[in-house]
């Protein structure tokens, strides 16, 4: 076959681009340190590429769950420690009360050091992770624990009339102090009176009975009194104590329900009726996703660390404190029955309801305990999974540099080569023939 000049330089072009076309490849790779620039490059890595970025995207959110769930959950364990702590000291101190070895002063000392315990816990329970407040269920924007006071009517000393079997309902923001009432009469209408020092309180009935509202100048109700077996009179009097209870709340309902035993069962069960906590019985657990189908809890319910019904940590201080005050009875008003009931004050049994308390302190950090392992243990898997993938995307897709260079290299060589020969073949003329 006849080689014309034509064919050659056709060739040598040819064979120039190619080897540029390499060397060009070559150079991108190291650039780029990929294996590929465009999906069309190779549709196969490209398509593993894809997968494996978003495996690993995938496990950096669950890396991100499970490290908050964790420090959620470290949250938890200090607040749960702190409070088994506390408990462990007002069982020492309770201890010392029941010996018998110490005075009324080392007794109102004990009673001030449990008071402030008090407090403490309140706070430990109000703990919060990254402003979201850990024993509140579900409510975790707002505190779920206070300590308030609110005002309770004591037993009624009647200067007349038989007022001592009745009961007078006050609004839970009346000033502690002693309160007089009076009752008048005067064209078919009684007027009860109550005298609150620095406000007045009225109410008028043309009943002889029932059940009358005292308001303010304002409207606003202070009291509600009802009528004596016999009806009102004219000229019935009485007095009325009102003293500030503190309680605890629980997202503005009662938790503590344990009272002075001095108080009527009346004035108690006004005091709690309808505006005591109990437990709905929904779980408020608060759940994170940690990985390929693992889910877990990172909150822990107050009712299951404080106890809820009559049976719960704050009803026990209450109930120390009374003790320490030198009371023998108190009285408790259970939600669920609205009944009040009666019981008797003795350090005794209040060991025993401590012990109760610091036990089921201990299970709730014990449940949780268990899903720390757990969270732990899934958070090892991520790291392991993303290593892995991390290693298989790199595979796919990353160039490897000592060859990358070798294959640049190369690369020039021969392209250095295509130019050398395709100038000595290009540049031949008639003339080189002729020597």
């Amino acid at each position: 076959m006849r080689i014309t000049n034509n064919m050659m330089v056709t060739n040598t072009i040819r064979n120039v681009n190619a080897a540029a076309n390499r060397l060009n490849e070559a150079t991108e790779r190291i650039a780029s340190e990929m294996k590929i620039d465009l999906p069309s490059d190779d549709p196969v890595v490209a398509t593993q590429t894809i997968k494996y970025r978003d495996y690993l995207a995938k496990i950096e959110q669950y890396k991100s769950n499970a490290s908050a769930a964790a420090s959620w959950q470290k949250t938890t364990d200090s607040s749960l420690t702190g409070l088994a702590e506390i408990i462990g000291d007002i069982q020492k101190k309770t201890n010392q009360a029941a010996n018998g070895t110490v005075n009324d002063s080392n007794l109102a000392d004990i009673k001030a050091e449990i008071e402030s315990n008090l407090e403490e816990i309140i706070q430990l329970m109000n703990a919060d992770y990254g402003g979201r407040h850990i024993f509140g269920g579900y409510s975790t924007d707002e505190e779920p624990y206070a300590l308030t006071g609110k005002s309770i009517a004591g037993k009624v000393s009647a200067a007349s009339g038989s007022y001592t079997d009745r009961h007078i309902g006050i609004s839970d923001d009346l000033p502690a102090g002693t309160y007089s009432v009076n009752v008048a009469y005067s064209d078919g209408t009684y007027t009860i009176t109550m005298n609150c020092g620095d406000n007045i309180y009225t109410g008028t009935t043309t009943s002889i009975g029932g059940t009358v509202s005292l308001t303010d100048a304002s409207g606003k109700v202070g009291a509600a009194l009802t009528a004596p077996s016999g009806g009102f009179s004219n000229g019935d009097a009485f007095t009325v104590p009102v003293s500030i209870t503190k309680m605890v709340t629980f997202k503005g309902k009662c938790l503590g329900t344990v009272c002075d035993g001095n108080y009527s069962d009346d004035a108690i069960a006004a005091l709690y009726s309808g505006n005591t906590y109990t437990d709905s019985g929904v779980d408020e657990s608060i759940n994170y996703n940690i990985g390929y189908d693992a889910e877990v809890g990172v909150n822990t319910e107050g009712q299951d660390v404080i106890g809820d019904g009559t049976a719960n940590l704050f009803n026990t201080l209450s109930k120390l404190i009374m003790a320490l005050n030198g009371e023998t009875t108190y009285k408790s008003y259970d939600a669920k029955t609205g009944k009040v009931t009666s019981g008797t004050l003795n350090f005794s049994s209040l060991l025993t309801d401590l012990s109760t308390d610091l036990n089921r302190v201990t299970t709730a950090q014990a449940t949780l305990g268990a899903r720390m392992n757990y969270v732990n243990r899934v958070s090892e898997r991520l790291n392991n999974n993303k290593s892995n993938y991390t290693e298989l995307l790199s595979d796919t897709i990353d160039v490897d540099t000592s060859e990358a260079s070798i294959e640049q290299s190369n690369a020039n060589v021969v392209y250095q080569a295509a130019l050398s020969v395709g100038a000595k073949a290009i540049s031949k003329s008639l003339v080189d023939y002729m020597v």
